[in-house]
């Protein structure tokens, strides 16, 4: 009963998000509506959390950094090595594609449904250096091999301005000043967690019923 427990709640998402879209009860309009406001505003209100509450030793530094030279390489040698593989009209995009194995952003949600939120911060190595990647390093590089006439001021803009990279940065800013035992000293903590869990309350459920409601058995995606 515990296994049917965890996984009944996620299941009943998809399975929501999925009856909405068969019966029109959301449009596509107002589920990437939805969508974009998950992502783009309260995910990185998560990593955050997530990130600025952990506790880190150097190990998880260096396992970050590992994961991120892993999927480097990766990227190079699909490129150099595999590229023939692929066929020239995904070529292209083949090895960056190679690098969402990780999860993306459905992992963290999904993860946090089924064991809790309080063992989050074993993805916090896979999400930083996802985002490292996804965000940094892909952009860069796809800007350099496109001939992008983006200029490097307006790239650089561009990621330091993204939600997630903002996230990622002002957690571990504040994580290593001990942001968190500050607020605990000032009596401010509670206010804290009360604001995080209702900004993020949501987040799993909307993400679940947007993954149902996307969700297709059809021969094309098998």
């Amino acid at each position: 009963m515990t296994i049917v427990n965890l996984l009944f709640p996620v299941f009943f998402m998809m399975g929501l998000g999925f009856v909405a879209r068969r019966l029109d009860w959301i449009t596509p309009a107002q589920k990437d509506g939805t969508k974009n406001t998950v992502f783009g505003i309260f995910f990185p209100i998560l990593i955050f959390n997530v990130i600025f509450t952990s506790t880190f030793d150097p190990s998880s530094f260096l396992m970050i950094g590992y994961v991120a030279i892993f999927w480097v390489l990766t990227i190079f040698i699909a490129r150099r090595f595999l590229r023939k593989w692929h066929g020239e009209k995904f070529a292209d995009v083949a090895a960056f594609m190679l690098t969402t194995s990780e999860g993306g952003s459905v992992a963290l949600p999904l993860y946090t449904a089924i064991v809790g939120m309080e063992y989050a911060i074993n993805t916090v190595t896979f999400d930083l250096a996802g985002v490292l990647l996804a965000f940094v390093i892909i952009p860069i590089l796809v800007a350099r091999l496109s001939a992008s006439d983006v200029s490097q001021k307006d790239l650089f803009k561009k990621v330091i301005t993204n939600p997630f990279v903002l996230a990622v940065l002002f957690g571990l800013l504040l994580n290593i000043l001990g942001g968190a035992d500050l607020l605990q000293n000032l009596g401010l903590f509670e206010i804290y967690s009360s604001t995080i869990t209702m900004a993020t309350g949501g987040i799993v459920g909307l993400i679940l019923f947007t993954i149902g409601y996307d969700f297709s058995l059809s021969a094309d995606v098998l």
